[in-house]
């Protein structure tokens, strides 16, 4: 089985924020930053949208490509991904992704988008199950930059 380095839906919409797996694991010890990771879904229209409204606020990207490692993942791959050289196998007999698993708690309804926060420290800063509108996640990602 190829190991998935998590494929981007949103290189195809001309989205320069994100970083490919492969480059994240090999620069980040040496420059850390926080990383939001976003889950998404082929068949999620609120994806869909959520990606046409990040592609069209400069602003927002301008933060995802300087300050924040942005990565997008598939909650539904069936596919092996390697994180920070921890490998995560995908279960046959269930949907979502484990790695995905990692970040949701064990009675939680998983809903799309999905979205996690992590210090560079590791440590889970913030989840959220569902659509963001532009404005509010540029206001909590420069809020969450600016403290110390």
């Amino acid at each position: 089985m190829k190991i998935w380095y998590f494929i981007f839906i949103l290189s195809s919409l001309n989205l320069q924020a994100q970083i490919s797996i492969e480059k994240f694991n090999s620069i980040f010890n040496e420059n850390p930053k926080p990383i939001l990771l976003y889950f998404s879904t082929n068949w999620c229209s609120y994806c869909m949208i959520q990606k046409k409204q990040l592609e069209k606020d400069d602003e927002l990207l301008q933060i995802l490509n300087n300050d924040i490692y942005f990565i997008e993942f598939d909650a539904e791959t069936n596919e092996s991904i390697i994180f920070l050289n921890k490998k995560y196998e995908p279960k046959s007999d269930k949907k979502t992704h484990p790695f995905l698993e990692e970040f949701i708690d064990k009675n939680e309804q998983i809903s799309y988008p999905y979205w996690v926060l992590i210090s560079k420290n590791f440590k889970i800063e913030m989840t959220y199950a569902g659509l963001i509108k532009n404005k509010p996640l540029k206001l909590l990602l420069k809020k969450y930059l600016q403290k110390p």
